[in-house]
């Protein structure tokens, strides 16, 4: 379902009452989480603004908001919406080793064995925190008067850079990644690389040439940027 929210609270509230896709309403309540963990003077270096923070002129409006495949944040998405579940799953699984007494011999106590589980989760915890971290750092938001194109640093993935451009982009093109794993994974979930270009003025081969290029994005939201693009310059 496209949101096309009328003020920025709209956004949040779309996500909590569910009238937005699952993988982009979880990335906006992550990415509110990060905003109260992470110390203020972090937020401007290490994450995008947020988008319920960002300072919009008068008459201007969000109208959309587009992240990165769901498969780019899956462990976080996981822990996000269904930790209690993957906890008890580590649970059960702690109490068959124990009730089996299944013997690894990673420990001089058996019953050590019995932790394999939790140590397992905790680890993909720690992982899916680094992911999501990522993860947030692509984004980009569109208004009727501007884009704000936000993504890590070339020479250091910690720091996030913004770029805002006024009007809308001239070319919006969806592309095969050049990583053949990548290519594999996109074909399987229906995601491109979204090149977009203010310009449009130079190619290369099919692709375009010097725009801003955003990785593995779902091709729904492809189009729902493309339809709204057209949409505003009607």
């Amino acid at each position: 379902m496209t949101i096309h929210p009328s003020n920025l609270s709209d956004l949040e509230s779309a996500a909590a009452e569910g009238r937005m896709d699952s993988a982009r309403a979880t990335a906006i309540r992550l990415e509110r989480i990060w905003y109260y963990i992470l110390p203020e003077a972090f937020h401007s270096a290490f994450l995008p603004s947020r988008v319920t923070d960002i300072q919009l002129s008068q008459n201007e409006t969000v109208r959309l908001v587009v992240y990165q495949s769901w498969y780019r944040n899956f462990s976080s998405y996981m822990f996000s919406n269904y930790g209690l579940n993957l906890l008890l799953i580590a649970i059960l699984a702690s109490m068959v080793i124990g009730f089996f007494g299944w013997d690894t011999g990673l420990f001089r106590t058996p019953i050590l064995n019995m932790s394999i589980p939790l140590i397992l989760l905790a680890g993909w915890f720690v992982y899916a925190v680094f992911e999501n971290f990522r993860y947030l750092k692509w984004r980009l938001v569109i208004t009727n008067r501007r884009l704000i194109f936000s993504s890590p640093q070339q020479n250091n993935w910690m720091l996030s850079d913004n770029i805002e451009i006024k009007g809308q982009p001239k070319v919006i093109d969806d592309n095969w990644s050049n990583d053949r794993m990548l290519r594999s994974l996109q074909i399987f979930t229906r995601s491109r690389d979204l090149s977009i270009s203010p310009m449009g003025l130079q190619f290369d081969g099919g692709r375009v040439k010097d725009g801003l290029m955003m990785p593995d994005v779902d091709l729904d939201h492809i189009e729902e940027f493309r339809q709204l693009i057209l949409n505003l310059t009607e």
